[in-house]
């Protein structure tokens, strides 16, 4: 192995000469100098192999796009005040989704400007290619709370007869009593019905439903968040 190096460093040039250069500068400043470009050249290999992973999961068909539309995080945002709310519309829900069961990663702020993505699940994905995807675009879980939230404003662009599953790391997802996590998931039924549930985070995940994050809009100068909320 040494032999088959030196080999390939005499083919480059290195010397005998230039190799006590190298050894004997002060501070291996030499040796410093030489590898800066060598590291460089590996960091944006490594770029560039990331950012074709990123773009490979962001296409990933097993991810349909069925709705984007802006949600404002309010002052009301809350599970508790959601059911209360909706509570003649429920045809059921979890008693254990509330507020204190709940603790959402990137915890939502009062007046942050949101567009919410909703994209139906093709193929059975796995949790971690579901995470892994929502990672990609750099979005944010949204838990409970935030699927709550954007049921309150954008209902008409949650599809009817589907359900939209609210992500999160899984330490912050409540656990049943069998210590299994739980994700919070949420569907417009016929007739206006609304399923407020939980599904176990190991459970499968089918073509009946869907994921929703948030990405943050681009601003654009001079323009209210309001004006360009889709009616």
């Amino acid at each position: 192995m040494a032999s088959k190096l030196i080999s390939r460093l005499e083919k480059a040039g290195l010397t005998v000469r230039l190799a006590k250069e190298i050894s004997s500068s002060p501070n291996n400043y030499l040796a410093e100098k030489m590898m800066a470009p060598v590291r460089a050249n590996i960091t944006n290999i490594a770029i560039r192999q990331n950012s074709a992973e990123i773009k490979k999961i962001k296409n990933d068909k097993r991810f349909q796009k069925i709705a984007e539309f802006k949600v404002l995080i309010s002052a009301a945002s809350s599970i508790d005040r959601f059911i209360e709310k909706h509570r003649q519309e429920l045809n059921h829900f979890n008693k254990n989704l509330k507020d204190a069961n709940f603790c959402p990663s990137d915890p939502l702020e009062v007046g942050q400007e949101k567009t919410a993505l909703i994209y139906r699940l093709k193929r059975n994905p796995s949790n971690k290619d579901c995470l892994g995807f929502i990672k990609a675009h750099n979005g944010q879980l949204p838990n409970a709370q935030g699927l709550t939230e954007s049921y309150e404003q954008g209902s008409k662009h949650f599809p009817e007869g589907l359900f939209v599953i609210g992500f999160d790391e899984e330490k912050n997802l409540w656990c049943d009593r069998y210590a299994q996590p739980t994700l919070p998931i949420l569907g417009r039924l016929a007739g206006g019905k609304i399923h407020f549930n939980l599904t176990s985070l190991k459970g499968e995940k089918g073509e009946n439903d869907c994921i929703i994050f948030f990405v943050s809009p681009p601003r654009h100068p001079n323009q209210s968040f309001n004006s360009h909320i889709q009616q």
